[in-house]
C-alpha cells in the first residue's frame, strides 16, 4: 500500500515521484514508483484515494520490484505553504497591515483573502522578516480555498522605505543662485512631531527674485533632529523642494549740496545700503526732503516718484524700502580786489561773494591775508580771516561754507598825481628830476 505526499497545487495528480512510503518492504529494502494516477479531490487531506490509478507502478530500487505488488495508492495533500512580501512608508509603528502584504505561492488562478496586522521588529526603514506572518490569517478568495493553504513556515519579508520629505523655504534675493539649508526651513510629510536637520546647499535655476522656484538638492542633507526624528528614515530624493526669492529692500542715501529747495532728485544718488555680489543700480525721478537745509539722514516728506533702476543688477530684484537726503554745505566763491595801500590785508568790505542759492545774501566780515602786499592777482585758500553770518532773503550761514571754492583777490596799482618844482628859467621844460 503506497502512500503518495505533496502540496497542495489544485489539481488531482497523483505522481509517484512523490511517493511517501510503503507499508510492507521487507527486509530494508526500498522501492520507488512511477507514472501517475488521480486523486478523488484536490484539496488538502490524509489518504485521499484514488480515483484512477493510472499507470502508477513499483520500479526497482534496492529490492526488486517482480517482488512485490501494488495493492492501493492514496495520498497526502498537505497545505501550500504561502509566501508574502510588502512594503511601506516609514509611519513611526510596528504594523504590517495586510493591505500592505501581498500573498506569494499561490496556485495559478487562485486568490485568498487576507487580514489582520503583523509586528515587524522595528518602526526604522529597513528590510525585515516576519516569521510565519503572525498576525495575518488569510481566509477563501477567488477560486482559492484558506483550507488549502498556510502561512507558517513561509518566507515573510517586509520593507518600511524611506520617507520622503519636501523642504521649502524663502530668503531675500543675494545675486545667487543658492539654496542655502537655513533657508528651507520647511520641512513636509515628517511623521508627527517629529524634526529633523538640513544641512548643504542646494541650487536654484535663477538667481532672480520669483516665487516657489525648484531647488536642486545639491549637498543639502538630512540630520537627525528631535522628538524622535531619524534622518535614516527619511529621504529628500524624490521630494518636492521649492525656494521662494523676494525682492530685497534697499535704503537708498540722496547726497547734493544746499540750492534752498526741499527737491531730493533720485540723480543725486550717493549709495545703497544692501546691494549684493557687487551689483549697482541707480534712481530715476525725485521726491521733497522734510526740510531744505544742510543735515544727514533727512527723512522723505514725500517719496514722489523716486524709483530704482536697472543698472549692473535688475532693479526688480530689488525694492526701495527708505530714502534719506545728506544736505551738505554749499560751497561759496569770492572775488574782491583793492588799490595798492602796501599791506596785505583783503577786507571783507572788498570781497563780494559768489554761489549763493536763489536770492539769499550773507554777511562776511573779518580780514584775509594775501601773499603779497604788492600788485598782482592772488588766490586766498579757504577765504581764511573771514567769516560769514546770517544775512537777507533766507541765507543761513549754516547753509554755506568758504572751504574749498574759489577765493581771487587782485592789487590794483595805486594812481599818483606828481608836483614838480624848479626856478624861472624863461623855458616850459618840467624835468622829473
Amino acid at each position: 500500500n503506497a502512500t503518495l505526499a505533496r502540496q497542495y497545487d489544485g489539481t488531482t495528480a497523483a505522481a509517484g515521484s512523490t511517493l511517501s512510503s510503503f507499508d510492507a518492504l521487507q527486509g530494508g529494502e526500498t522501492l520507488t514508483m512511477t507514472g501517475s494516477g488521480t486523486a478523488a479531490s484536490a484539496n488538502v487531506a490524509n489518504g485521499i484515494a484514488m480515483s484512477s490509478n493510472g499507470n502508477l507502478a513499483l520500479a526497482d530500487g534496492t529490492g526488486a520490484a517482480s517482488n512485490y505488488s501494488l495493492n492501493s495508492t492514496v495520498i497526502n495533500i498537505a497545505k501550500r505553504v504561502l509566501t508574502s512580501s510588502g512594503s511601506k512608508t516609514y509611519d513611526a509603528n510596528t504594523n504590517a497591515l495586510a493591505a500592505d502584504i501581498t500573498l506569494g505561492n499561490l496556485v495559478s488562478g487562485e486568490a485568498l483573502n487576507h487580514s489582520g496586522t503583523a509586528t515587524i521588529s522595528s518602526p526604522n526603514a529597513a528590510s525585515y522578516t516576519i516569521s510565519n506572518l503572525t498576525g495575518i490569517s488569510i481566509a477563501d478568495g477567488s477560486g482559492g480555498a484558506a483550507s488549502n493553504y498556510t502561512l507558517t513556515g513561509g518566507t515573510h519579508n517586509f520593507t518600511v522605505n524611506r520617507r520622503v520629505v519636501g523642504v521649502s523655504g524663502t530668503r531675500l534675493y543675494d545675486a545667487t543662485t543658492n539654496a542655502v539649508a537655513s533657508d528651507l526651513s520647511t520641512h513636509a510629510n515628517l511623521v508627527g512631531s517629529q524634526t529633523l536637520s538640513l544641512s548643504g546647499t542646494g541650487t536654484i535655476a535663477s538667481k532672480n527674485v520669483g516665487s516657489n522656484k525648484t531647488v536642486s538638492i545639491g549637498t543639502l542633507a538630512l540630520a537627525d533632529g528631535s522628538n524622535g526624528g531619524l534622518a535614516a528614515n527619511y529621504t529628500l530624493t524624490g521630494g518636492t523642494h521649492q525656494l521662494t526669492v523676494n525682492q530685497r529692500p534697499l535704503n537708498a542715501t540722496l547726497a547734493r549740496q544746499y540750492d534752498a529747495t526741499t527737491t531730493a532728485a533720485g540723480s543725486t544718488l550717493s549709495s545703497f545700503d544692501a546691494l549684493q555680489g557687487g551689483e549697482n543700480l541707480t534712481m530715476s525721478g525725485s521726491g521733497t526732503a522734510a526740510s531744505a537745509n544742510v543735515a544727514n539722514g533727512i527723512a522723505m516728506a514725500s517719496n514722489g516718484n523716486l524709483a530704482l533702476v536697472d543698472g549692473t543688477g535688475s532693479a526688480s530684484n530689488y525694492s526701495l524700502n527708505s530714502t534719506v537726503i545728506n544736505i551738505s554745505k554749499r560751497v561759496l566763491n569770492s572775488s574782491g580786489s583793492k588799490t595798492y595801500d602796501a599791506n596785505t590785508n583783503a577786507l571783507a568790505s572788498a570781497i563780494t561773494l559768489s554761489n549763493l542759492a536763489s536770492s539769499e545774501t550773507l554777511v562776511d566780515s573779518g580780514t584775509a591775508t594775501i601773499g603779497s602786499a604788492n600788485v598782482g592777482s592772488y588766490t586766498i585758500s579757504n577765504l581764511t580771516g573771514v567769516s560769514i553770518a546770517d544775512g537777507t532773503n533766507g541765507g543761513l550761514a549754516s547753509n554755506y561754507t568758504l572751504t574749498g571754492g574759489t577765493h581771487n583777490f587782485t592789487v590794483n596799482q595805486r594812481p599818483l598825481n606828481a608836483t614838480l618844482a624848479r626856478q624861472y628859467d624863461a623855458t616850459t621844460t618840467a624835468a622829473g628830476s
